[in-house]
């Protein structure tokens, strides 16, 4: 009889242990997907900021943090993929802002913006190194890499870690008043040097919206 309630108790035990595993598993991907979804928002929110505007030109800058919350001070790797894509038949196309944890597939989040179809030649995605992605359905994609370390992407040193994401949006000085909108993969820590009114380096802004630095 001893033996029997033994086992039972070993039996209950290990069954709540389990659970609290599991239990303990969704809470870490629960937060996770939080803080997924809180990233794309950040980024996303301030696209649509920029887009309705009433500014010609405007500069956002927003930092991205290096992990995903999970809990218990830990953090989870991440990537942010951008994507535009317009829409046949549609005043509008679509921005796509998606992150998703590294090393849990279930953690991810993601938001879409609308932005009025003719904008789509002049909306621009600028990517840091070769971090483009072929995704099916869209015209062109960039992967931010906020969580990278120095022996990733082909021993590249941790300046090419993702900082930050800037949207600037420049409106041409002539009678057309054409809107330009640039969202790039800023990897400097000054942010400065990532893109701004006076760029040279990655596309002139100053000379593409005619007002001259």
């Amino acid at each position: 009889m001893w033996v029997l309630t033994k086992v039972a108790m070993l039996f209950f035990i290990g069954s709540l242990a389990l659970i609290l595993v599991v239990f303990g598993g969704f809470t870490r991907t629960g937060l996770c997907e939080a803080s997924a979804q809180a990233a794309s928002a950040r980024v996303s929110l301030a696209v649509s900021q920029i887009l309705n505007s009433p500014l010609e030109d405007e500069r956002r800058l927003v930092p991205l943090e290096p992990g995903l919350a999970v809990g218990e001070s830990r953090s989870a790797k991440y990537n942010m993929t951008i994507a535009r894509r317009a829409l046949p038949g549609k005043n509008f196309g679509a921005l796509w802002f998606y992150t998703q944890s590294e090393t849990d597939s279930a953690c991810k989040g993601g938001l879409q913006v609308a932005f009025p179809a003719y904008l789509a030649p002049r909306l621009q995605l600028l990517n840091a190194q070769d971090r483009r992605a072929a995704i099916p359905g869209f015209d062109d994609a960039i992967v931010l890499k906020p969580s990278m370390t120095f022996d990733e992407e082909q021993n590249r040193g941790p300046g090419e870690r993702t900082r930050a994401v800037v949207v600037i949006k420049c409106t041409r000085k002539t009678i057309a008043q054409d809107v330009y909108i640039f969202i790039q993969d800023c990897i400097h820590d000054d942010a400065e040097q990532c893109l701004n009114f006076k760029s040279v380096n990655v596309t002139d802004v100053g000379n593409v919206c005619e007002f001259g630095v």
